[in-house]
């Protein structure tokens, strides 16, 4: 079973010239855009970036593979160990993402040889995020409790996010920190809202 990482991993050393030889910014780009494509249209990894458009998860993916790859410091995001803390994911559903990576991959010609290189920079980040329970986010030393719900007292009718019921202005609900989900009286009463 994964445990939670001690210490930060060691990155891999930039290859500044696998960039280029994967086509530059343009192909990296078109590749990251048909996997999403992918992963937006599968029921077991769609749920995972709800809430998150896809344009902004390629933009946020091109980054942080260009500095992994190039050196360049063009990433302004968190590292995949705290991004990933409370998606709990197996070896097989790692697995599963790994292989609609591969089918983009291939669908813009990459070599194998390139491949191979690519995945090395993705398969390094497997401990950080393949998991049987959420781990705490930390900076340094200290924990951040993501999963906390709190409640507030609405300014305007809305609705539920879980069951799609109205909920009228002034009523107190209780809503998810981490990802803003409102939860009726009915929902938040009979299940833990998620």
């Amino acid at each position: 079973m994964p445990v939670e990482p001690e210490q930060p991993l060691t990155p891999l050393p930039a290859d500044p010239a696998l960039w280029d030889e994967l086509g530059g910014d343009a192909v990296v780009r078109a590749v990251l855009t048909s996997f999403y494509d992918k992963v937006y249209a599968d029921a077991a990894l769609a749920p995972f970036f709800e809430r998150v458009t896809k344009d902004r998860i390629i933009g946020k993916q091109f980054a942080f593979l260009k500095e992994s790859i190039q050196g360049l410091p063009v990433f302004l995001g968190e590292q995949p160990r705290n991004v990933h803390n409370w998606m709990v994911i197996n070896d097989a559903l790692f697995d599963h993402r790994q292989s609609l990576m591969l089918q983009s991959m291939l669908e813009h010609g990459l070599a194998d040889d390139l491949i191979a290189r690519w995945t090395d920079y993705e398969e390094q980040f497997r401990p950080d995020i393949v998991k049987y329970k959420p781990w705490p986010k930390r900076f340094g030393d200290m924990v951040i409790d993501t999963e906390q719900y709190e409640t507030c007292t609405l300014d305007e009718a809305t609705v539920c996010d879980y069951c799609g019921s109205e909920i009228a202005k002034g009523v107190t609900v209780r809503y998810h920190k981490r990802i803003g989900k409102i939860g009726c009286e009915l929902c938040t009463a009979t299940t833990e809202v998620r």
